[in-house]
């Protein structure tokens, strides 16, 4: 390097303490949907937290060993999830 060039240095992301809770209570949210809806709707929500860590549906479907459900059991689970007040409560934060 010569004296007139700076590296660049990447900086760490910051997380405030208001992300780390939102995350929690939505994470809180998801499991207490979770232990009440069919079976169908926690696959479909378990694929859509897999889509959100930027999975494909047809890696999750491989995951679950299903193709054509995979979108019915997404569409069941968000459903499922507008139906639910503190999902909605969340999804206004």
């Amino acid at each position: 390097f010569s004296s007139d060039m700076i590296p660049l240095v990447a900086e760490e992301p910051t997380v405030s303490i208001a992300d780390v809770a939102t995350q929690l209570d939505v994470q809180a949210a998801l499991k207490a949907a979770k232990q009440e809806a069919s079976p169908c709707v926690v696959k479909g929500i378990d694929a859509m937290i897999q889509m959100t860590k930027g999975r494909s549906s047809k890696e999750i479907g491989n995951e679950f060993g299903v193709s054509a459900n995979l979108c019915a059991w997404v569409s069941k689970a968000r459903k499922y999830l507008k139906s639910r007040p503190e999902i909605l409560a969340l999804a206004e934060t």
